[in-house]
């Protein structure tokens, strides 16, 4: 029997780069197996793997890494206990065990959400400084997630009386819709815009504030404290200018919709920052 080519699956749109899959449950699949079923592939796509880390277990995350990018698990956990139970100024190696360029993370994602030490969407605000944190520093592909509201693990999404899964509705409570936040919304083109650079600048204040740049294309200041940050000034690699705060605003075409900070010639901005809540600038949200 002469297997079917995979290229003869059909595409609803021509394949471009921006094609792939997610393999779930990768880790019951050979990594061998899923080596030769990648080899049959006459396009480049990009593939990433659902291997969770097991403390202990025979089968690993790093055996995957040959066919392509894996989930790493571990990250969201290490970085939920570095918010809950140390400090801020702890984050300023932070990394997992998987190469950064074949990491894919999170924060938390719809099995941790249920059953794992991570942060969540009912975290609140501390989620949001979370996932800020891992769009911002440069380890690993970050995926943000987005869920509904639950009481019971075992609970399904939404639904109508037919059983059908309603349509999403972010203004609804059912839906937390996470990436229509602003302070995580905004942040995913934070990332972007940085990519590429390095972190720079790092300040800490031993304790549950930070603040570094992106090489001259952002710079991020989280103040997880109990008490407001003020008084201070931040030394950053951007050009002079005034930007744009995308935690509390956007750019449109008049300016801001939130607060601005200008940056003058020698890179430094004075800030405060209120308990809980952070500052970020970047190049592509210069209004001025």
């Amino acid at each position: 029997m002469t297997p079917t080519p995979l290229t003869e699956v059909p595409w609803n749109s021509p394949c471009s780069p921006r094609c792939g899959f997610r393999i779930d449950a990768a880790k019951h699949i050979p990594a061998a197996d899923i080596a030769a079923i990648e080899d049959r592939l006459t396009e480049p796509v990009y593939l990433y793997q659902e291997v969770i880390h097991g403390a202990g277990e025979p089968i690993t995350p790093e055996e995957y890494t040959a066919n392509g990018d894996v989930t790493e698990f571990r990250y969201g956990r290490d970085l939920a206990k570095i918010f809950d139970h140390e400090k801020l100024a702890h984050l300023r190696t932070f990394a997992s065990v998987l190469p950064s360029e074949q990491a894919v993370v999170f924060t938390d994602n719809h099995d941790t959400q249920r059953h794992g030490d991570v942060l969540t969407h009912a975290d609140g605000r501390t989620h949001e400084l979370a996932n800020a944190f891992m769009l911002a520093w440069p380890y690993g592909t970050p995926r943000v997630m987005s869920s509904y509201a639950f009481s019971d693990p075992d609970a399904g999404p939404p639904t109508a009386g037919s059983g059908i899964t309603e349509d999403v509705d972010c203004s609804a409570a059912a839906w937390q819709c996470e990436h229509r936040q602003p302070r995580i919304a905004n942040m995913v083109e934070f990332h972007n815009v940085v990519q590429g650079t390095g972190v720079t600048g790092w300040w800490d204040n031993g304790n549950d504030s930070i603040a570094f740049g992106r090489g001259d294309r952002g710079y991020l200041v989280l103040n997880d404290e109990d008490s407001a940050l003020t008084g201070r000034s931040f030394h950053t690699s951007l050009p002079a200018g005034t930007y744009c705060d995308v935690f509390h605003g956007r750019v449109t075409a008049t300016g801001c919709t939130g607060p601005t900070y200008t940056v003058n010639a020698a890179g430094w901005f004075r800030a405060d920052v209120a308990a809980h809540d952070g500052v970020a600038l970047h190049a592509g949200a210069n209004v001025g």
